[in-house]
């Protein structure tokens, strides 16, 4: 199942969005939902995010997928990822929030540019930690500044490493 936080162009799409909107305030007593269940969420556009990506699944893990094209939202679609949240990085004027409870959050550094406008667009969406994981050392402080909690540095494929992180306390 595929979320999309795009800027709505039709009527029909916005009254479709604001009717599950409604339909998530207003839930019926006794019926068995998940929508409490905290997802974590990983950009996973390079390889080191897609094998982290591939073992939290492995272990159970609620996982979402943030990605903010039709290209990576089929990856992550073949990668058996039910919930995606795909997001306009190029549109400042509209920010929603997810259709699911976000918990920590894993930003793997593709670009400088785009693991900044998802900070922007992921920081209000959660009270957990959020890492960014790069191979480059970009600024670490532009990371810290816009809401990170960690900044990993990494030269490996290897993810077994972020588990210990993943395992920490809030």
């Amino acid at each position: 199942m595929a979320y999309s936080i795009m800027p709505r162009r039709s009527r029909k799409e916005i009254l479709f969005a604001w009717l599950l909107f409604f339909a998530s305030l207003f839930r019926i007593q006794g019926e068995d939902h998940m929508d409490n269940q905290e997802f974590t969420l990983i950009s996973a556009s390079n390889e080191l995010g897609r094998n982290f990506i591939k073992v939290m699944k492995a272990t159970g893990e609620p996982v979402a997928a943030l990605v903010n094209n039709v290209h990576q939202q089929r990856e992550m679609d073949e990668l058996g990822i039910n919930t995606i949240v795909r997001v306009d990085t190029k549109n400042d004027s509209e920010t929603l929030f997810p259709p699911v409870n976000i918990g920590k959050v894993y930003l793997f550094e593709d670009s400088l540019p785009l693991i900044c406008r998802y900070m922007i667009i992921c920081r209000p969406w959660t009270s957990k930690k959020i890492f960014v994981i790069t191979k480059t050392g970009n600024i670490p402080s532009v990371y810290k500044k816009l809401g990170a909690d960690h900044i990993v540095l990494t030269n490996g494929k290897n993810v077994s490493f972020l588990f210990g992180m993943q395992l920490d306390g809030e």
